[in-house]
């Protein structure tokens, strides 16, 4: 089974051709570190793999679903199966850090209390911050709401994870944490992981197979020494840029 597939995936915005032709697969359990500079259509590729958009031409497949294909009801079984940590977290303000965790268990419904209880405490050890769900996401520094905001993501045992850009506005220190938990999560859960970034540090840290992408395809998709030997202008300058895979 394959965790996702894109097909000859393209996409345009008005005049802008974000994608022109993705083709590109992870299998079941595998790590893939989608690279590329801003505007490159990373971001784009997640929100066809949940079904937020369709692409204009192509098939893309979740779990060997064609989600391209589906209608808005037909997408919610295969959107249980998808966990995505957005760029800001996303946490509500207004619930406490338990309740954050506990929001897309109650959602589903069919757990007790004492059932969605253990969940939440296990998600939060699995991200370090056992002992804080009475705590308000006001009272927490970014790096610790962005660990919650993973705990809520894996609170469904997902079998796809789905990171847009988790070290966006954390300090060098927290971005490094965060990275680490990726990796750590990843070899813990064995659900399908993508990761879009233009952050090299994180992508180095995280690892799996890299895909980088520019001018609306793939450019080069395999492991770090394939990538770092890849003979292309614009990968050099970007990794140039970034300061390398090293």
């Amino acid at each position: 089974m394959h965790g996702f597939r894109f097909v000859e995936v393209q996409k345009s915005f008005g005049s802008n051709r974000v994608l022109r032709g993705i083709d590109l697969e992870a299998a079941q359990g595998e790590c893939v570190v989608i690279i590329g500079g801003s505007g490159s259509g990373k971001s784009v590729m997640l929100k066809l793999i949940t079904g937020l958009l369709a692409p204009d031409r192509g098939r893309v497949f979740v779990l060997d679903a064609e989600v391209s294909a589906m209608r808005e009801e037909d997408l919610v079984p295969v959107r249980r199966r998808v966990g995505m940590l957005f760029q800001g977290g996303a946490l509500f303000d207004s619930l406490s850090v338990f309740e954050n965790v506990a929001f897309p268990l109650r959602e589903q419904g069919g757990r007790s209390e004492a059932e969605i209880r253990a969940a939440v405490e296990e998600k939060l050890g699995d991200v370090g911050l056992e002992g804080i769900g009475d705590r308000a996401p006001s009272e927490l520094s970014g790096g610790m709401r962005k660990r919650v905001a993973l705990a809520r993501t894996i609170a469904m045992n997902p079998d796809i994870i789905l990171y847009d850009e988790p070290t966006t506005g954390l300090d060098p220190a927290n971005a490094k944490r965060i990275s680490l938990l990726i990796k750590n999560l990843h070899a813990k859960l064995r659900a399908t992981t993508c990761i879009v970034t233009h952050d090299m540090e994180c992508a180095r840290i995280v690892g799996g197979r890299f895909a980088f992408l520019s001018g609306g395809r793939i450019l080069v998709d395999g492991p770090l020494r394939d990538i770092e030997k890849y003979d292309a202008g614009e990968l050099r300058a970007f990794l140039g840029a970034e300061g390398g895979l090293e």
